[in-house]
């Protein structure tokens, strides 16, 4: 059976569509359609009223004013922002698009059912994304499996299954023609810094991770390849099966015969048999194409890190400096080369024996005396170094010789009298504070001391921190 889609939709449908305004109908069919026409908005018995159409017409002329294009073909009477919102509504109107119904004292508009489908449609091509591919793959495997368990209910289901699956189809190469058009956007002589930006922010982010990333991961197609096209098998040659199916599409397709029916089912068993198919290649199709692009960016990434910073910079100077030069001097441009003799003939080619080395003469070795001021000056500095460097075992020796045989000690009764004592309560306050640090640093003083800190403070001629209480832990 023939299809005619000018049957189907008014004739001069597409005529705004293909004017000098096409970008600004397109905007207003968009906004009309998301905000009065959609499915899910709520409409009265006979649509919407003209007045909120007008009103959403003027809102998308007042966000592009820069989409009207005057043309002489188009007479209109009223300039002003209102008359071009009226212009518009009229034209779209005049095309198909919206149709205008009287209804006592107001005028209602209303989008026709099979024009409302084709702009449908329209947008989801023109959003690009709008199939989800995971979801859709589900819901043909659950529904593939529901024909199977009750054909005799199911043909309505078989029939919607074959529409998806086209395009679940169709979706598969635009995966494909998004990563071609792509890779052809970063063809030619581009900055390697618009190509990198190109695949972060548009292959990367649009692509692989949406598309990509679960055909070929969790939701790879081809892991229920096999039980679809089972499926499909028992469809078209277990017989039982078959009449219970041809007897649903009688119902779907009354006026038809019984084998205008066969017929139908044939074409939508071959259509998913097809689609189960091709699976495969589609994916080898990305794969090919996606391997392109990368190796497209990897050789671009390559370049860039191989290459220089500067030689473009150094090329660019050169070549003004070259310019200025030919500009100032005419008679003497140019970039003057001597001339190039060929190689001439004789011994002076042949190969010249090399000469022995001789071996370097012994030298005398110099013995360079330190002064005494200088080993004076290093050893004072290695002793401050050992005095402010405390370890567990000189940090033991300091509270062994400090306590004796008392069991209990502060902080304020420690008495210091060097470098080496000032670092060693600097420790002990720090230990205190940070146990855990401490049991790492000084596990010979945590195991033999308990050190608890107060809320007392302590001040000297040489410091001012809180007062600790140092006990002596009991022998085990």
């Amino acid at each position: 059976m023939e299809s005619d889609l000018f049957n189907r939709l008014p004739t001069g449908l597409f005529r705004p569509l293909a004017s000098q305004r096409q970008r600004l109908y397109w905007r207003v069919l968009v906004r009309l359609y998301g905000t009065l026409f959609d499915e899910e908005t709520e409409v009265s018995e006979y649509g919407h009223r003209r007045d909120s159409v007008i009103e959403t017409v003027v809102t998308v002329l007042e966000q592009h004013p820069s989409l009207w294009i005057d043309d002489q073909a188009d007479v209109i009477e009223d300039g002003s922002l209102r008359g071009r919102a009226n212009f518009t509504y009229n034209t779209l109107r005049n095309a198909g698009w919206l149709d205008e119904e009287r209804r006592g004292y107001n005028d209602y508009v209303s989008m026709p059912p099979r024009v409302n489908q084709c702009l449908n449609a329209l947008i989801e091509i023109a959003e690009g994304r709008a199939l989800v591919m995971t979801g859709k793959l589900k819901s043909i495997q659950a529904g593939m499996r529901e024909v199977l368990a009750n054909p005799a209910d199911q043909a309505d289901t078989l029939t919607e299954l074959a529409k998806e699956a086209g395009r679940f189809s169709r979706h598969l190469n635009s995966i494909r023609g998004a990563i071609k058009g792509l890779y052809d956007q970063i063809r030619g002589d581009i900055p390697a810094r618009e190509i990198v930006a190109k695949f972060f922010d548009n292959f990367l982010r649009e692509i692989f991770i949406r598309d990509y990333a679960t055909i070929k991961t969790t939701e790879n197609p081809l892991t229920i390849r096999d039980e679809l096209l089972g499926i499909v098998s028992k469809l078209r040659y277990k017989n039982d099966v078959k009449e219970l199916l041809i007897n649903g599409y009688r119902k779907i397709y009354i006026d038809q015969d019984a084998d205008e029916c066969a017929s139908y089912l044939d074409r939508d068993i071959s259509r998913l048999e097809q689609v189960f198919h091709n699976i495969e290649r589609q994916l080898d199709a990305i794969d090919s194409m996606k391997v392109r692009y990368e190796q497209r960016v990897d050789t671009v990434i390559e370049y860039a890190t191989r290459s220089p910073k500067t030689i473009g910079r150094d090329l660019k100077r050169l070549t003004h400096a070259l310019v200025r030069h030919d500009e100032k001097t005419p008679i003497s441009s140019g970039v003057h080369l001597p001339f190039l003799w060929p190689e001439p003939y004789g011994e002076s080619r042949l190969a010249i024996a090399r000469q022995p080395r001789q071996s370097p003469a012994p030298r005398v070795v110099q013995q360079h005396t330190v002064s005494n001021k200088l080993r004076e000056r290093t050893q004072q500095e290695r002793t401050a170094l050992r005095a402010i460097h405390i370890n567990d075992n000189a940090l033991q020796d300091f509270l062994n010789a400090r306590l004796g045989n008392r069991r209990t000690e502060e902080t304020a009764g420690l008495i210091v009298r060097n470098i080496h004592d000032y670092f060693c309560v600097l420790n002990l306050q720090r230990a205190a504070r940070s146990p855990e640090s401490a049991q790492k640093m000084f596990p010979g003083v945590m195991s033999h001391y308990v050190l608890s800190p107060t809320d007392d403070w302590v001040e000297s001629t040489y410091f001012l921190m809180r007062n600790v209480i140092i006990t002596r832990r009991e022998p085990t």
